[in-house]
């Protein structure tokens, strides 16, 4: 049977894998929003490089 120790030792080392594994989730997640501000943001030059914008403003 496991003592007090090692049963904390346990639990450490899991408590360590669980921040690393929220760690990797928060990069992961500002990466892919960061993949998507690029996107639109290039998506947005092209519209705008092809004399199109969003308020119509060459209409005027």
């Amino acid at each position: 049977m496991a003592t007090d120790k090692e049963k904390i030792a346990e639990l450490e080392k899991k408590v360590d894998r669980l921040y690393e594994l929220v760690e990797s989730v928060a990069l992961n997640v500002v990466d892919h929003t960061t993949n998507i501000d690029r996107q639109i943001n290039d998506k947005l030059k092209s519209l705008t490089r092809r004399g199109r914008t969003t308020n119509h403003q060459s209409t005027r």
